[in-house]
């Protein structure tokens, strides 16, 4: 019979699983180069061993799935150490072999409990959990000491705080009314054409009102856009216009310069050669024609 199983006496749950204490006190780290010789491992008298804090790491204890197989690892070392010569090297190669499978076995779980988030689950969610049951079980003390009060002053108990009373009911059914007469004046202003455009129609089994289709707006914009277009155009052909007249203007101003002599006779029969002088000349004051 193992020396770590559980007493008889001890209840069926802590019988299916019992708690196997080590042997000696060994942290993980050292536990993984047990019978390797060096510096023992003095995890018992203090928090952290002197191996881990001179390498300056964390000194975190055996796992307690693997506390049965560093027992029998310090077994199988004590017994390497009290045997003969022969039998003592079969005695070691089983031990090396059986620490082999515990290194890898341990390292796995280490990753394994890395991976899903560390060994130790958060305990923040159930703190918080507990925190607001406390507050709650405070606050109700707290309003039936009030009514406690209240009762010894002739005055009638409060009871549940957070329960809907006649003055909240009030204030909702005058919201309300409020919220309605507001839309009733709003229909009231509007004209019937313009009711007309947002509303399609009234089913008669529903009640309920439907938007208009998005086509009005769309033929809506389609008539803006055209009449800005003629717009545009109108100004285009008014532009073009006075850029024509302004041409002719020049041509003809041009044209006026470059006629010739025209001949002609005064009153006494003489010939005369008239000069038709420029527009500019003749507003300047100067002579239409000269005689030669």
């Amino acid at each position: 019979m193992d020396s770590d199983a559980a007493p008889p006496h001890t209840p069926i749950a802590r019988r299916a699983a019992p708690v196997i204490k080590l042997l000696a006190a060994v942290c993980l780290r050292c536990s993984k180069r047990i019978g390797e010789g060096g510096e023992a491992c003095n995890k018992a008298c203090l928090k952290k061993c002197a191996y881990c804090a001179r390498l300056k790491k964390n000194c975190n204890s055996v796992p307690p799935n693997f506390h049965r197989d560093m027992n029998a690892l310090l077994r199988s070392r004590s017994r390497i150490a009290a045997a003969e010569d022969s039998k003592g090297e079969q005695l070691r190669e089983a031990f090396t072999q059986a620490r082999r499978s515990y290194v890898a076995n341990v390292e796995a779980f280490v990753r394994q409990a890395a991976k899903h988030g560390g060994r130790r689950r958060p305990q923040g969610d159930k703190i918080q959990l507990l925190q607001v049951e406390a507050t709650n079980r405070v606050a109700a003390a707290l309003e039936g000491i009030l009514d406690i009060v209240r009762q010894q002053s002739g005055l009638a108990p409060l009871g549940d705080l957070d329960a809907p009373t006649d003055v909240d009911k009030e204030m909702a059914d005058h919201g309300n009314d409020k919220v309605a007469d507001h839309v009733d004046d709003e229909v009231a202003d509007h004209g019937n054409d313009k009711v007309a455009n947002r509303v399609d129609d009234v089913p008669s089994s529903g009640g309920l009102l439907m938007p208009t289709p998005k086509r009005k707006s769309k033929a809506k914009a389609k008539e803006k856009g055209k009449a800005k277009a003629k717009e545009k155009g109108k100004a285009k052909a008014k532009e073009k216009g006075k850029a024509k007249a302004k041409e002719k203007g020049k041509a003809k101003a041009r044209d006026g310069r470059r006629r010739p002599m025209e001949a002609t006779e005064d009153k006494d029969s003489e010939p005369v050669l008239s000069l038709r002088c420029p527009a500019r000349s003749r507003k300047a004051g100067g002579c239409a024609s000269r005689r030669i």
